[in-house]
């Protein structure tokens, strides 16, 4: 019997529509070039049989006709070595599975039309590359992005498609447009994925998983993303706007101080709903779930919006602080989440300490301390190099503004003049509160060693000192014991 092979069109739509890229996705070889010389290419691939072009080959269909078996439908564009594989092994290539195969190599070609020059494209062709004003660079990928969402839409209607790019990897936005569809998905079946899952069908969490641990089934849009993703989120959100309003307790009793309020977005389960929303900004990542009967809260402060900021002008540092100090000592929080104005669940507790990391804020408030009355700011780095020197210094120098009434300290002073060391004597042999100045290298490495080589006085008023008035000398370093008073008080200066 004759075989029914595929005619010169269907060999080349089959090529064309992967960009003569091998289909197998653990292969994907270029199999189209130019020949050696001025003109002429060669090729490495073939127009592969799905099921078999005649009885006796391999996943021969006897119920498709000769028209069928020769169709573009039926045709798989491989390079010659997968082309042998899969006629080899039969039953490690079924026809569900090369038919995946060429859905997911269509779409990855897809991808790639209208894709922009990668810097390596630009390096290599400069008389081809233009120096493009920022504004149009940014509508150029903004078309490109539109172009390629409309693109996706096309492999499935039911679906709307929206790209967004950070500068390294664009992400897309899948969504149904009218009502459910049903898509069929595998999960890598491990503890982690479980527990995603399982809050996701309880209470509608948004789960993020690693693009390796699932695979969808049942559109050939998701099919062509298979593999390519390196991270997949999943959500269920409701038709519906929904506000989080956080509180904590004052010090007045009985009584709340409002913080914030932030647009969230709304998901549901099988136990109860879920809600996301970026507080302060965007500086505090706050997660609720509730199950009809108590909120279950997740507070995560999120410091990007402060990099390249002034440190004594961080953007909601106060809000961050008294709910800080709220996770600390064990006070009220008050959560309240309303759907269009009307109060869908609240609720009042304490911060799980857990739940809340309080200690860069505790270093960048004793740092403000430290430079509160200096004309000097630094910016705060993307690399909060932080090392446990830098915190202890920080810590004893704004320790010192909590000095008590009768505490006493002993310090090294050295006076620099004949009236310095006059005024010490004096100080001491009349037992009168007076004001010590101390200055020593500040010595703190974090923030890229900003602070390193900086001098610190450090001034406390309405101190009583006890020296023996004969060992002053200018220039000598003399310990001196000195006692804090009710009216005493620590500023810094940064010289």
């Amino acid at each position: 019997m004759p075989r029914d092979n595929f005619n010169k069109p269907v060999v080349e739509e089959l090529g064309r529509r992967v960009a003569f890229a091998c289909s197998n996705p653990d292969c994907r070889n270029q199999t189209v070039g130019p020949k050696s010389g001025a003109d002429g290419f060669v090729t490495t691939g073939e127009a592969a049989h799905i099921t078999a072009a005649a009885p006796g080959g391999p996943r021969y269909d006897p119920t498709l006709t000769s028209s069928e078996r020769s169709a573009f439908k039926n045709g798989i564009w491989l390079c010659r070595n997968c082309a042998a594989l899969i006629d080899r092994d039969v039953e490690g290539y079924p026809v569900d599975k090369l038919v995946q195969w060429k859905q997911t190599a269509e779409a990855r070609a897809l991808l790639g039309i209208n894709k922009p020059p990668t810097i390596d494209d630009a390096a290599s062709l400069p008389e081809r590359v233009n120096i493009l004003s920022a504004r149009d660079a940014l509508s150029r990928v903004r078309t490109t992005m539109t172009a390629i969402a409309r693109s996706l839409e096309q492999l499935d209607p039911r679906f709307r498609v929206t790209i967004a790019h950070d500068g390294s990897v664009p992400s897309f936005s899948i969504e149904p447009v009218d009502g459910p569809v049903n898509v069929s998905m595998n999960l890598r079946d491990n503890a982690k994925t479980r527990q995603s899952m399982q809050r996701f069908f309880e209470y509608g969490q948004r789960v993020t998983l690693d693009g390796k641990d699932i695979t969808f089934h049942g559109t050939p849009l998701l099919d062509g993303l298979n593999g390519e993703a390196r991270h997949v989120s999943i959500s269920n959100p409701l038709n519906c706007h929904a506000v989080v309003k956080l509180s904590v307790a004052s010090r007045k009793k009985n009584e709340l101080e409002f913080l914030d309020q932030s647009s969230a977005t709304l998901s549901s389960g099988s136990k109860g709903f879920s809600c996301d929303a970026q507080l302060f900004g965007g500086c505090l990542a706050l997660s609720v779930t509730s199950d009809g009967q108590r909120l279950h809260i997740k507070a995560t402060p999120t410091f990007e919006r402060w990099m390249g900021r002034g440190i004594k002008v961080l953007p909601y540092f106060e809000q961050l602080r008294k709910l800080r100090d709220a996770a600390r000592l064990g006070s009220q929080v008050d959560i309240v989440v309303e759907v269009e104005g009307q109060r869908l669940a609240a609720g009042r507790g304490k911060l799980p300490m857990t739940s809340f990391g309080y200690g860069l804020l505790d270093f960048v408030e004793e740092v403000r301390v430290i430079l509160h009355q200096s004309p000097v700011d630094i910016l705060m780095p993307k690399k909060l190099d932080i090392t446990a020197d830098d915190i202890d210094r920080v810590h004893q120098l704004a320790g010192l503004r909590h000095v008590s009434a009768g505490s006493t300290m002993t310090a090294t002073v050295e006076p620099q003049t004949e009236h310095e060391v006059e005024s010490l004597r004096k100080s001491i042999a009349v037992g009168r509160p007076t004001a010590m100045r101390l200055t020593q290298l500040l010595d703190v490495h974090a923030f890229g060693g900003l602070l390193s080589e900086k001098k610190i006085a450090v001034e406390i008023s309405h101190v009583v000192m006890t020296a023996r008035r004969k060992n002053f000398r200018v220039g000598l370093s003399v310990p001196v014991k000195f006692r804090a008073t009710r009216e005493s008080k620590v500023s810094y200066v940064l010289l």
